[in-house]
């Protein structure tokens, strides 16, 4: 599977295959966040508003909860939510 880099608040690049699961779901969150204020400014679609990392962040989930190395998350539409035990 093809990655992504990411840079880190410290400046760092990182690879996003290689970051563990807290970073990946904490980065995410980050992301929809950033693009949540850009639909509140800018009132167009959250698609539109997200950083296209974000697109490869979402993939990188999906292969991890296909192959059963991340739990507790699923992905409906564009949306990452935490599962309900």
């Amino acid at each position: 599977m093809q990655t992504g880099y990411w840079k880190t608040g410290d400046g760092k690049k990182v690879r996003i295959c290689d970051m563990d699961n807290r970073h990946l779901i904490n980065t995410i969150r980050y992301l929809e966040r950033k693009a949540e204020e850009e639909v509140k400014k800018s009132g167009k679609p959250f698609e539109e508003c997200v950083r296209t990392e974000y697109w490869l962040f979402i993939e990188e989930l999906e292969y991890r909860i296909k192959e059963d190395k991340i739990l507790g998350f699923l992905i409906e539409g564009n949306r990452v939510y935490m599962k309900r035990m």
